[in-house]
């Protein structure tokens, strides 16, 4: 790349062709105060507080758009320049009001910032009133835009970096401003609220509404978003020793620069909940009271004694959290592993969780991303199927957004409902029910017919290879068509473009492998990834969309009842020797129970005692009277959580813990990325963080290693799990690291190949014969009922439900509905009906959606009195190697 001389203040220096003045001038440690330049937006030249002067002509040039030429001198304070920049800022501030002393940005307002380093003070301009009110009912943002310097760095972050056009330029001249469509209140415009516009204004012109404290963030602390598998970078504000804010880290290494979701952005204000646990409780008779730590602790240990002693310890059962840390997650399975001698060990919800590792294996990292998020913006072709990231990864929206959007990728989308991506989708295809798998293996046949798939060169591999075609020649594409509902060439079409536009990336969540066909339809995507080279050394990646925070930390710490840390067999004599040898304890050989399974175990009476941390199956399992029944029937039960939760009140023992604010650790998203947690405030009461809670039952279960802080925990990790090998505490300060990590002397795999790649140890399937459900004969109203997420809460919502601004903007259910089924059935727009499954009747408004297949409904499982998977049934028969499914038929009634 050609390089260009220019001089900047009487510095010489050579920036790359193509470098803005303002770029270079960055480099060079040469300030240059400027307004609307963000250096993750495209510059636009819009406050011309950054003109400079070009010495040898005498122009003055906006440095953020104007590009270096050879033999440039520059000078960026010339008294011409000085000048005409105190008069450009002196014109703003003549149609600003003068509130500063009660604006929320106070002295973090760019405008005020840079007005003083110009000395100006009070200004010599008729004041120009600017005033412009917008009713705004959301309870998350305010706009004031007589504040509004037209800077458009929200229109731009809007535009460029979440995709979602709900802003825009409106009228001119004087009265040009910032507003939505027909100045619609921005609840209406199709704003999610995700807050990046109000990051990036420099002035009060955007700002959080209803803070909780007027005060500005005295400081703020990195931590990472305690929602999604994302793994967002947070900075968390701080005043008066609680948290008033969070926002964006903005760091260009983060997953998420400066952009977070509306959960991450207003979600955290759970912590500050009056409901939090602030003391221990055991229980006396039918209340709780009470209690000292020793008292409590010494409780459990006695309660987890007596039921190893009396039943053996295959009659216990420990259920991690996808909340919690990864240090956390590994001290419960060591508890339950060496403390009790059990593997009845899992994590998280039945509903949000991966298929088990094994069903990836090695070669596919474990269920985890292949490649960081942030490849899908190079992706020239993106695949999206059984998934909705709008609603369940924001980030992973974005980026694809952004790869169409900005950079003419093509994105496939495969989904039966008409979500906010198939606006951006070319094409959307809407296959009917249960031919998922049919429509994967036809985009297979169909690339091997044009001969542009890759493929391996020779084992077993090739020989499965070679009878999946043998076997396909007899299909006819009239058969696909009539199974998928989808045309041939519009198959043909997809297939092509996916194998041939290089890179290419395929996205793909629960809805995939939730349905009767999980295992076969997940494992010809993973044989599509393969031949369409989206897997591989320069693929586009492989996403699987993991639903919660640390789900993917807990799995690599061995919450799980089939692996040890790391993925590490425990029938393996070596494995097992190196962590007895640690532990001091013998380990037992066999697979335990699955979460779903302990329920199961529980109810039969085979299960006599759970230890549960951060999670509330009563409200995340299905039928949670089911649920309820076996936990009554446990003979102890502990609770480790931030709330009385519904299942934290059948408990014998209930323990107060610590958020995510309060507690050091690391966390690892889905992309593999390793983070450091840092508390930013002190526990509430006398809640203790999750760790320090397993030490102390530990020690007092004869697992005596007494650790002093989480690092001490990962220093343990990293000599035990050989992925984690590379990761310390001192090393992730500096940044995050990806695992595999082998040694401190390496630097991590973002990329999960690398050079030298072979085809994994998976075969061509067979044709599976699929019989669709589409288009049966509906008797009695019978509908297919689909229980899918929101952007709004999170899970069962113990945690978002209590975060005042996310319940106050969504706190009911809305039934989604077909136009024609709701015709027949005489139902309007808003018509309440009630649904009734096997299990229970519940009652909904609905609302008429055209792209939803008929015969299907569709209902965001956000939280509310009643808990929406109580109409599911418990899965006993279920695999329980998947997640729970999701759908269910029920019967509808006009009320």
């Amino acid at each position: 790349m050609s390089t260009i001389t220019v001089t900047i203040d009487g510095l010489t220096a050579s920036g790359r062709a193509g470098m803005t003045i303002l770029e270079l001038a960055k480099e060079m440690g040469i300030r240059i105060p400027t307004l609307c330049y963000n250096a993750h937006l495209s510059p636009a030249g819009a406050c011309r507080v950054c003109l400079v002067e070009e010495e040898k002509s005498g122009t003055l040039l906006a440095s953020c758009v104007a590009p270096i030429s050879p033999g440039m001198v520059i000078r960026t304070h010339s008294p011409k320049v000085l000048e005409t920049r105190r008069m450009v800022v002196k014109l703003m501030l003549a149609s600003h009001p003068e509130s500063c002393l009660l604006c929320d940005k106070g002295n973090r307002c760019q405008l005020r910032l840079i007005a003083a380093e110009l000395d100006i003070g009070l200004i010599d301009l008729y004041k120009l009133p600017n005033y412009s009110g917008t009713i705004e009912v959301n309870p998350f943002i305010q706009r004031d835009l007589s504040k509004c310097i037209l800077c458009g760095q929200c229109i731009r972050a809007d535009h460029e970096l979440v995709v979602e056009g709900a802003i825009d330029y409106s009228r001119r001249g004087f009265d040009a401003q910032p507003a939505t469509l027909w100045d619609q209140p921005l609840d209406q415009s199709g704003c999610t609220f995700c807050g990046t516009c109000v990051v990036l204004c420099p002035t009060g012109a955007l700002s959080e509404k209803d803070k909780m404290s007027v005060e500005t963030a005295a400081s703020k602390t990195p931590s990472v978003c305690p929602y999604c598998a994302c793994g967002c970078s947070l900075l968390l504000g701080t005043n008066g020793g609680k948290v008033v804010e969070a926002s964006p880290n903005g760091q260009k290494d983060s997953v998420n620069y400066p952009t977070l979701c509306v959960k991450g952005r207003y979600g955290w204000e759970f912590i500050n909940s009056p409901d939090r646990l602030k003391t221990p409780l055991i229980r006396r008779g039918e209340k709780f009271v009470e209690c000292s730590w020793e008292e409590a602790l010494d409780f459990v240990a006695a309660g987890l004694q007596r039921v190893r002693n009396q039943h053996g310890p295959d009659t216990l059962g420990f259920l991690g959290s996808s909340k919690c840390t990864n240090e956390e997650n590994y001290l419960l399975q060591k508890l339950a592993r060496g403390g009790v001698g059990t593997n009845n060990i899992d994590h998280g919800s039945p509903f949000h969780g991966l298929p088990a590792p094994h069903i990836f294996g090695p070669d596919l990292a474990w269920g985890a991303m292949t490649n960081p998020i942030q490849d899908l913006e190079e992706s020239k072709c993106i695949l999206v199927i059984g998934a909705n990231p709008e609603e369940t990864a924001p980030i992973v929206a974005y980026k694809i957004k952004r790869a169409v959007r900005l950079r003419g990728a093509q994105l496939i989308l495969i989904d039966p409902r008409l979500t906010k991506l198939a606006s951006f989708a070319r094409p959307w295809l809407q296959p009917k029910e249960g031919s998922e798998t049919y429509l994967i293996l036809a985009f297979i046949r169909a690339i091997r017919d044009e001969g542009i798939g890759e493929g391996p060169e020779k084992g077993d591999q090739r020989e499965g290879l070679e009878k999946f075609w043998e076997e396909s020649q007899s299909w006819k594409w009239q058969e696909v068509e009539e199974i998928t509902g989808i045309e041939e060439d519009r198959l043909r079409s997809c297939a092509r473009n996916l194998a041939t536009g290089k890179p290419s990336a395929i996205v793909f969540g629960n809805g995939l492998w939730q349905g009767m066909d999980g295992a076969p339809c997940l494992e010809a995507l993973m044989n599509l990834a393969l031949f369409a080279g989206s897997i591989g050394e320069g693929g586009g990646g492989f996403y699987p969309l993991g639903k919660e925070s640390n789900a993917q930390g807990a799995r690599d710490m061995g919450t799980l009842p089939g692996f040890l840390p790391g993925y590490q067999s425990p029938e393996d004599p070596l494995v097992r020797k190196k962590f007895e040898k640690a532990w001091g304890k013998s380990l037992l050989l066999g697979k335990g129970l699955t979460a779903l399974a302990m329920i199961n175990a529980a109810q039969e009476g085979k299960l006599k005692g759970m230890y549960i941390m951060g999670e509330n199956p009563l409200r995340s399992f299905p039928d949670s009277r089911y649920v309820e029944e076996a936990c009554r029937k446990l003979d102890f039960l502990v609770v480790q959580d931030l709330y009385l939760t519904e299942t934290a009140k059948l408990a014998h023992v209930v323990l107060p813990a610590c958020s995510f604010a309060e507690k050091e650790g690391t966390m690892t998203n889905t992309e593999r990325r390793v983070q450091r947690l840092i508390a930013a405030t002190e526990p509430v009461g006398q809640s203790l963080p999750d760790w320090k809670i397993l030490v102390e039952v530990s020690r007092r279960m004869d697992l005596p290693k007494d650790y002093g802080s989480p690092q001490e925990v990962m220093d343990e990790i990293k000599e035990l799990v050989p992925i984690y090998g590379g990761i310390t505490y001192d090393r992730l300060a500096q940044g995050s690291l990806h695992w595999p990590c082998w040694d401190e002397h390496d630097s991590g795999r973002p990329h999960f190949y690398g050079k030298g790649f072979s085809w994994p140890q998976k075969y061509f399937l067979n044709m599976p014969r699929v019989n669709s459900q589409e288009g049966k004969e509906r008797k009695n109203n019978s509908f297919r009922l689909i229980l899918g997420s929101t952007l709004w809460h999170f899970g069962s919502g113990t945690r978002s439900f209590r975060s005042p601004k996310l319940k106050e903007f969504y706190s009911w259910r809305i039934l989604q509905m077909n136009p024609e089924d709701a015709g027949t059935l005489g139902l309007n727009e808003g018509s309440r009906v009630k649904i009734s499954s096997t299990q229970k009747d519940m009652s909904f408004f609905i609302s008429c959606q055209e792209g939803l297949p008929p015969g299907t409904l569709f209902l965001p499982a956000s939280p509310g009195e009643e808990n929406v998977y109580d109409l599911l049934p418990f899965p006993s028969d279920w695999p329980m190697d998947f997640p729970a499914k999701k759908t269910i038929e029920v019967k509808v009634e006009r009320i």
